[in-house]
């Protein structure tokens, strides 16, 4: 597709480079960071939970992730 990061934090509003907060983030990180901001996981986690005793863990939720991962806020984004 040819798409940045950059593109997508413009898609979806954001200024570009949004996510970057220097020499710290990686491109990893930035993705991370766009999808938190557009989800709120699995919606059905708690039948899942009540009924099979199992939840579904999202795209940043592997161990690999959270080796690497940094808390980001969600951006205050009422009046949308």
């Amino acid at each position: 597709m040819g798409k940045t990061i950059e593109d997508a934090e413009e898609s979806l509003g954001f200024p570009r480079g949004w996510t970057d907060i220097g020499k710290d983030s990686s491109e990893l990180q930035r993705w991370a960071a766009l999808r938190y901001t557009q989800t709120i996981g699995c919606q059905l986690n708690d039948l899942f939970f009540r009924y099979l005793g199992r939840q579904i863990e999202g795209p940043d939720s592997g161990a690999e992730h959270r080796a690497n991962r940094r808390e980001f806020k969600r951006p205050n984004r009422q009046g949308r």
